[in-house]
């Protein structure tokens, strides 16, 4: 597919899972997510294709729906969107498992369709997202090896407006920090 082919203004996600190497996301005008790669040894980009091998789980996304995309550990790629239906969703590719697996649930919390999910790797296998819901409440949820994912836990100081903005970022592998926008007078909490 040409880049043409996305609706206009269709944001995309990339990531470098490796050295020499970088994966590109856009979701398509049919609502499911495709992919593009490049890597040192090749010519020029793979062409776009749909994830293969995802049993979508009844996930279907809007056209143009924001996808975020996070390497954790080597050659392992974890994708998150909320799917048309308002619930939040992830997927992963790994070179151990090189089928994409996923568009589960993560539950507990509704979003707008064109949310997007911040992401972020304190360890490579623990993991911690946060998103701002349909009330402009911000949400956090996180995940750990075993048991997986915690579900979404409102942060009861942190609110926005349901189209603010939040960011996540790590001090070290135990601290955390979310920064939120405080729409519509542009201040920030955390």
């Amino acid at each position: 597919l040409p880049i043409s082919a996305f609706p206009p203004g269709t944001q995309m996600a990339a990531c470098s899972r490796k050295n020499g190497h970088w994966d590109a996301f856009v979701v398509h005008a049919d609502g499911r997510v495709y992919t593009q790669w490049w890597s040192t040894d090749e010519d020029a980009p793979s062409a776009w294709a749909p994830l293969g091998g995802v049993a979508d789980g009844g996930a279907h996304f809007l056209p143009g729906t924001p996808v975020s995309a996070m390497p954790r550990k080597g050659d392992h790629i974890d994708l998150y969107a909320v799917g048309a239906d308002g619930q939040a969703r992830s997927a992963w590719w790994s070179r151990e498992h090189p089928t994409w697996h996923g568009w589960g649930v993560i539950g507990g919390a509704t979003f707008h369709p064109d949310t997007r999910i911040q992401p972020l790797a304190r360890q490579a296998d623990v993991l911690d997202i946060v998103a701002v819901d349909t009330a402009g409440t911000v949400q956090h949820a996180w995940w750990f090896s075993d048991p997986g994912w915690s579900g979404w836990v409102a942060r009861p100081l942190a609110s926005t407006s349901p189209r603010g903005a939040v960011v996540i970022a790590a001090r070290g592998p135990d601290d955390i920090d979310i920064a939120w926008s405080t729409a519509p007078t542009g201040g920030s909490g955390g």
